[in-house]
């Protein structure tokens, strides 16, 4: 199956309550309602995560959201 999305798991102060959460990326995936067949997947909490983006294709990151919107435009 064809890559579409670069999913980056990570933390994120919420909105709603002001404390900081953290989402991986496979919750991500369900929150953005995203096969995870169809993204690379990686979790900013590896050591050195910002190397593995290199060399992957410009795609569409979707990573963890403020206000919870998790719609794709």
């Amino acid at each position: 199956m064809e890559k579409k999305y670069i999913v980056i798991g990570g933390r994120v102060t919420s909105q709603n309550d002001g404390e900081k959460h953290y989402i991986n990326a496979n919750r991500l995936c369900v929150l953005y309602r995203v096969n995870p067949d169809e993204c690379y997947l990686i979790e900013s909490s590896e050591p050195h995560w910002e190397l593995r983006l290199k060399g992957l294709p410009n795609l569409l990151e979707l990573t963890p959201k403020y206000d919870g919107n998790y719609h794709l435009k």
